[in-house]
Order: C-alpha cells, then structure tokens, then sequence
C-alpha cells in the first residue's frame, strides 16, 4: 500500500509539477494539493512557543494555532486502550 502510494504522489508531482506542493492527500482515490502556510514562534533556546497554519484544499481553508509551554515539566502518559486505536496500514 504504501508503495503504491509513493507512486501515485511521484506522478501527480511529475503531473502538476512541485512548484507550490507542500502535500498532498488521496481522497476518493485521486490526489489533491493541500496547500500549508504559516510562521512558527522559537524562544531563545530553539523551542517551538507558538505555531500558526493555515491549510488549504480547494476553497475550503483550516487554520490552527498552538501554543507550547510547560517545557520540562514532569508527566505522566500512559498508551490508550486497544479499542480505541487504529492500526494504521504499512
């Protein structure tokens, strides 16, 4: 699967050339342009505090801004239970 998929994007790439290509999503078994753009916010010592994006497929655009901090803080993470995960193919 995931080979077929490298294939499909190297000849929509080699299609629609890459000039503008940020990435690109299969849906309903045909490439689209998703188009990424935004600015990302490092302190002094290189870490990720603020991130803007905006996404466009088509007409239609996403935009998400995230903040990060707590950097060091101890916590605790434990894996989700198996039915409420998904396996992904590949």
């Amino acid at each position: 699967m995931r080979r077929e998929i490298d294939e499909q994007f190297a000849a929509y790439v080699r299609e629609h050339g890459d000039h503008h290509l940020r990435a690109a999503v299969l849906l309903t078994g045909d490439w689209h342009v998703v188009s990424t753009s935004g600015t990302v916010d490092v302190d002094h010592q290189g870490r990720v505090r603020q991130l803007d994006a905006t996404e466009t497929l088509g007409k239609t655009a996403r935009k998400a801004e995230m903040t990060f901090g707590d950097f060091g803080v101890p916590v605790s993470v434990s894996a989700p239970p198996s039915s409420e995960t998904v396996s992904m193919p590949g």
